[in-house]
């Protein structure tokens, strides 16, 4: 009998370990949580799983020579820091708020070899919407885990994690690098694309979706306007020496629509106006345009390349 049970633990030890070491292989291969400093060689085009943990964890893992930090949500995910002036990093994520960017500037700041001079702010309207719920933890909890070895350890051994890296390597190898950042591990700095213009069937559809869900939501009867300049002023006293270069995000004139028909438009120039009364100025594109009347700068209502 103690035999039997010996030859049994061996086998489930033997079973663990071989199970295990392929998933932590390719986990750490394909690095989709952005956890490790090598050189990615293959799974490089790579969705967003959760790009507040993900660009933490960038930086927790390295000391980035940075003098830029961009924020937004997911419309600024799109801006290439190689079209931005300076050494910049894109900490912008899905859904971000405002009142979400002192923590992760403060910790981009802590990371950087380099003194942060200049912060890039890219503002959404829908962001004045009090009842709008923030799903996501809080940046402390990001900024946590990112610096817990525990974590980033424990990630190579998670199945999820182990499905999703065998998808990124199957993107890679159709060449599909559509809504996908470009990861290549090491010191570089991972940069998002969008393929456009999108199958115009495909486009509407979302387009629909969009302005159902702000009808809804964003722009809803619920929506009570939200003064942000306290936490603007918040921001410009911990970053004093920065310049402070801030823009509104140039949805599609589908988007501006809805807007108006919500009865909106009082609440939007009340929100320039705050704006530039934090900041003495700003780079307003979200009005009717050029860019903002052309669909096929968009994938969408709101998300442009």
């Amino acid at each position: 009998m103690k035999n039997f049970w010996k030859r049994r633990s061996i086998i489930i030890l033997a079973a663990a370990f071989f199970f295990c070491i392929p998933v932590a292989f390719v986990n750490y291969m394909v690095d989709p949580y952005w956890c490790f400093q090598h050189r990615v060689p293959i799974g490089r085009y790579q969705t967003s799983i959760d790009e507040r943990q993900q660009k933490s964890n960038f930086l927790a893992t390295r000391t980035p020579d940075i003098d830029t930090v961009i924020m937004g949500n997911s419309r600024v995910t799109y801006t290439d820091v190689q079209n931005v002036p300076g050494k910049a990093f894109n900490y912008a994520s899905s859904s971000m708020k405002s009142v979400e960017f002192l923590p992760y500037l403060k910790f981009a700041s802590m990371r950087s070899s380099l003194p942060v001079k200049t912060l890039i702010l890219g503002l959404s309207f829908v962001d004045t919407n009090k009842n709008s719920t923030i799903y996501y933890d809080k940046p402390e909890e990001y900024i946590q885990r990112a610096l817990s070895p525990w974590f980033r350890n424990k990630s190579l051994l998670n199945f999820k994690l182990f499905y999703n890296s065998i998808k990124l390597i199957r993107k890679e190898l159709k060449g599909d690098y559509h809504d996908a950042y470009t990861w290549e591990g090491g010191k570089v700095i991972p940069s998002r694309r969008m393929m456009l213009p999108v199958r115009e069937e495909i486009r509407k559809k979302e387009i629909e979706s969009n302005l159902a869900t702000y009808r809804e939501r964003g722009y809803g009867k619920d929506f009570i306007y939200q003064d942000n300049r306290p936490t603007y002023e918040e921001i410009k006293e911990a970053f004093p020496d920065a310049r402070i270069l801030v823009f509104t995000t140039p949805v599609s004139e589908h988007l501006l629509g809805l807007l108006a028909e919500q009865g909106l438009f009082n609440q939007y120039a009340r929100w320039i106006e705050d704006i530039v009364d934090s900041f003495g100025e700003l780079w307003n594109f979200m009005y009717y345009n050029k860019i903002t009347t052309d669909g096929l700068n968009y994938k969408d209502a709101h998300h442009y390349s």
